[in-house]
């Protein structure tokens, strides 16, 4: 995020920064399934050690997967305060 700031102040805006966004993205999804493959290789390669620890690793998972959740909500219901308390003002 403070690299995209930094570029969209150092280049005049967004019209300099974004131009070739829709170009980009196009290309990372449609190789999206290749950045997969190395984890799927590893959870396989490893699957006899993993195997013992299944259960905690997948409470791990979920529980911070529900506090990321949280956090960006978070995030966002103060953002909304700020931008709303902003709006009210002008």
């Amino acid at each position: 995020m403070v690299l995209l700031f930094v570029a969209l102040r150092t280049t005049g805006g967004e019209q300099g920064v974004l131009r070739g966004t829709p170009e980009s993205a196009d290309v990372l999804l449609e190789h999206l399934g290749i950045f997969f493959v190395p984890a799927g290789v590893g959870v396989t390669a490893l699957w006899t050690v993993l195997r013992g620890d299944i259960l905690p690793i997948a409470v791990i998972l979920m529980l911070s997967t529900l506090l990321t959740l949280m956090v960006t909500v978070w995030v966002f219901l103060i953002s909304l305060r700020f931008l709303v308390k902003g709006d009210r003002s002008a």
